[in-house]
């Protein structure tokens, strides 16, 4: 099994799997799902309900504080390695 989360994004199928087996999110109304039996194999889709979108503004915040205090705890711990790329 790849990686969900890469250097240039989230994969899809990934991204499918976690939704649908790895969190609670359409239990918790974060995310609501349709299956669309088209042509070829059922397929199912995903979107964000208004809950869904505040649940992902929050983790957005949430990520982004960690982020910074990683970088934070990176400057302290290891001075030398001050670069502006780590901003």
């Amino acid at each position: 099994m790849g990686r969900c989360v890469t250097a240039t994004g989230v994969t899809l199928p990934c991204a499918s799997r976690t939704v649908s087996t790895g969190f609670p999110l359409e239990a918790n109304g974060h995310v609501a799902s349709t299956w669309d039996a088209g042509d070829g194999p059922a397929r199912r889709n995903y979107s964000l309900t208004r809950s869904g979108h505040v649940h992902l503004r929050d983790w957005a915040h949430l990520l982004e504080s960690l982020g910074k205090a990683m970088i934070q705890f990176a400057h302290e711990t290891h001075p030398e390695n001050d670069s502006d790329d780590l901003r």
